[in-house]
């Protein structure tokens, strides 16, 4: 998300899929980042990956302690 080098590297790698990135709009940090020749679109999505974590890590917990309240 926070990267146009790391973005533009993995489209390199994934140019067999028809993927043509804009290096202007990449760098800027468009939504957008394919170009109209794309055959597929690329968008940057923001993303939280703490909390998401936090979400699973809260999940699990409660399912171990629900666990442990069944079996004692």
């Amino acid at each position: 998300e926070h990267s146009p080098e790391i973005r533009s590297r993995i489209c390199a790698h994934a140019a067999w899929l028809g993927i043509r990135i804009d290096d202007a709009t990449n760098s800027s940090g468009d939504e957008i980042i394919s170009t109209a020749m794309s055959k597929v679109a690329v968008l940057v999505i923001p993303t939280n990956e703490e909390a998401v974590i936090a979400s699973h890590t809260s999940r699990l917990l409660a399912n171990h302690l629900d666990a442990q309240a069944v079996t004692t």
